[in-house]
């Protein structure tokens, strides 16, 4: 019994650490007129923890995703909901977007960088992303 009760707290621990529930920050900025944007990452918890009705973007390079992953099943997905397809965006459309000063908001990988970002300073650091919101006047960094 005790055993089983230690392992049900390390299950529930380890899939809580996978949760983004304590990265969310960011969501005082998030206006409903900003459009969030994944940068080849998708937080698939995200848009359920902040209860937004806004579709949220994708970036991905989708003419090379293939494999048993979460951009191959919904690049797959489109298939069934070709009107979709306006939420996937490339590399080339986000740079765009960014240039042509759209309001956006777009966590990005600790690991990637945006060109079309310059040398724009992200406006939150969560655990497995920053936080850039292009588009309008930022604030500093803030823990």
């Amino acid at each position: 019994s005790v055993l089983l009760c230690t392992s049900i707290t390390l299950i529930v621990k380890w899939l809580d650490h996978k949760s983004s529930h304590d990265q969310i920050s960011f969501q005082t900025e998030l206006k409903p007129e900003i459009k969030l944007v994944f940068f080849h990452r998708y937080y698939y918890d995200i848009p359920f923890i902040l209860d937004r009705k806004q579709p949220t973007y994708w970036v991905e390079d989708w003419e090379t995703v293939k494999g048993d992953n979460g951009a191959a099943q919904i690049k797959d997905g489109l298939r069934f909901e070709p009107q979709q397809s306006y939420l996937l965006w490339n590399d080339s459309d986000l740079d765009a977007r960014i240039k042509k000063g759209e309001q956006l908001m777009i966590l990005v990988p600790k690991h990637l960088t945006i060109e079309a970002l310059g040398d724009l300073k992200p406006i939150r650091q969560e655990r497995n992303f920053n936080v850039f919101l292009t588009g309008q006047p930022t604030s500093p960094v803030q823990p």
